[in-house]
Formats: structure tokens, C-alpha cells, sequence
């Protein structure tokens, strides 16, 4: 049996982020053997391309940032710098990410908030 071809999504790093979220949360369920393991192979693709954007934010942090006082282990952006970090962090999210993925169906999700299915995006597919 010949497997259809996975689609090629391009999504932004931003709604890859926010998709991240909404998997969490699908991963936390139980689901049938089936959907879990579709719900955790979206989220490997997911993951792989939000660890840039994670490294990225976390890089414009320290270098825009200074130590929370009384919290050395803790950053924060300074306040002068503010502008720059969400300029910076505005590029940052709207770099396109290309993935090859099966969206998940919606029909074979448990319930699910309308909030998760506007994470998903293009992620999700619903019947027609």
C-alpha cells in the first residue's frame, strides 16, 4: 500500500510557536494509539524548527537584557532596550519555516478549545 505524500506547510516561526503550545496540551490527553502518535510526529516537526526561534529570543534576551536583581540567574530585557527586542522579536517571528506534515484531522481530536484550534492553523484539516 503506497503512502500518500505528506503536504509541504509554510508557516511562520511565530504560528509554529503558538502550535507548540496547542500540542502540549493535545500530548497531555490520552489519546488512541493512532492520534498520539500523529499528535507526536506533528510535534517533532513542530520542535524542530521552534528550537531556532527559541535560541534566537533567548539570544536577543541576553543581549539586550541585564540580570534581575536578587534573581541572578534571571534576564530581562532593559527597559531602554525594549523597542529594539520587539522589533528584533517581530523579525524574529515572521521568518517562514517549510515543514512536511500530515495535518492533524480535526474529527479525530478529542474536545478541544476554539483558542488550540486557531494555534493550529494550517495544521489542522476538517473534512469538507
Amino acid at each position: 500500500m503506497l503512502m500518500a505524500e505528506q503536504p509541504i506547510l509554510t508557516l511562520t516561526l511565530g504560528e509554529l510557536v503558538e502550535a507548540e503550545d496547542a500540542l502540549t496540551r493535545l500530548l497531555e490527553v490520552k489519546l488512541s494509539p493512532q492520534l498520539a502518535y500523529s499528535v507526536a510526529t506533528v510535534m517533532r516537526t513542530v520542535k524542530a524548527e521552534t528550537q531556532h526561534y527559541h535560541r534566537q529570543r533567548e539570544v536577543l534576551i541576553k543581549e539586550l537584557g541585564e540580570p534581575v536583581p536578587n534573581t541572578p540567574d534571571m534576564i530581562r530585557v532593559r527597559e531602554a532596550a525594549v523597542p529594539e527586542f520587539l522589533r528584533r522579536h517581530a523579525e524574529l517571528i515572521a521568518v517562514e519555516a517549510t515543514i512536511t506534515v500530515r495535518p492533524l484531522q480535526l474529527e479525530t481530536l478529542p474536545d478541544i478549545t476554539g483558542a488550540d484550534i486557531l494555534k493550529l492553523g494550517a495544521l489542522l484539516s476538517a473534512k469538507e
